[in-house]
């Protein structure tokens, strides 16, 4: 075979997308499914790294850049990497597992997931209560049922916006209480962030990240979500993340 930039692929033996919300059946073909768009975005199609055809290439052209002075933070939104074309190019015919181990090679082993997480989860969008967990727990631990992960969808959080990192007190009037039950129970807890609309002056330590962001609380200016930022980022996971324990 012989390959050139650009080349199609019809052995892939596909990728994967970002959501299946609002989907029926779907193609994984990266081609066939690029009109999609799930919540204003498209879907983020990614090829396989394997493909009959004895070649697979990864485009990591537009990937964010990392910063390797700055502890291999990304450099920023706008920044652009310095190669025109940053194309990993595995020719490994139909030795698979060659084609991964060289792929781990370069961007590195995939962390392990906690053993729970592979066990059994719990979750519905459903406005829950600290005493809704506590009976859906009994009923599975008077059945004998296993469960491993107690997941709480999005209506945990205050409803002031789409977004949302403080609990709803008419739901949990007393947080700590109501995870360290579940705790007890010994599950892990999960609960559902949308972390895009940032964090809003209603939020319950969003004074104390305006004060450690340099912001004036009193003029209740959203305080953007922003990954790219370092200090952002970890001013929010130390301060209003931490805290949901």
């Amino acid at each position: 075979t012989r390959w050139t930039p650009g080349m199609s692929n019809e052995g892939n033996l596909l990728g994967t997308i970002k959501s299946l919300d609002g989907l029926g059946v779907v193609s994984l073909n990266c081609t066939e499914n690029a009109h999609i768009r799930v919540h204003d975005e498209s879907l983020h199609c990614e090829w396989g790294l394997v493909s009959r055809a004895g070649w697979a290439a990864v485009d990591d052209s537009d990937s964010p850049v990392l910063d390797a002075a700055n502890n291999d933070w990304w450099v920023g939104v706008n920044a652009t990497n310095a190669d025109r074309f940053d194309t990993y190019l595995f020719a490994h015919g139909l030795d698979f597992k060659g084609a991964l181990a060289d792929f781990v090679a370069v961007a590195g082993k995939v962390a392990m997931v906690p053993r729970y997480s592979t066990g059994i989860w719990w979750s519905r969008w459903y406005d829950l209560t600290d005493g809704d967990t506590q009976r859906i727990v009994a009923a599975y631990e008077s059945r004998a049922l296993p469960l491993d992960m107690f997941v709480l969808d999005m209506d945990w959080h205050k409803k002031d916006a789409w977004t949302g990192f403080s609990f709803d007190s008419h739901l949990f009037p007393d947080p700590a209480d109501a995870m360290g039950y579940l705790h007890q129970r010994g599950l892990a807890t999960m609960v559902n962030l949308h972390d895009q609309q940032g964090i809003g002056a209603f939020e319950l330590k969003y004074a104390e990240l305006a004060r450690a962001l340099g912001v004036d609380p009193a003029a209740g200016k959203t305080i953007p979500f922003n990954m790219m930022n370092q200090t952002v980022a970890l001013a929010v996971e130390d301060i209003v993340v931490k805290h949901l324990g």
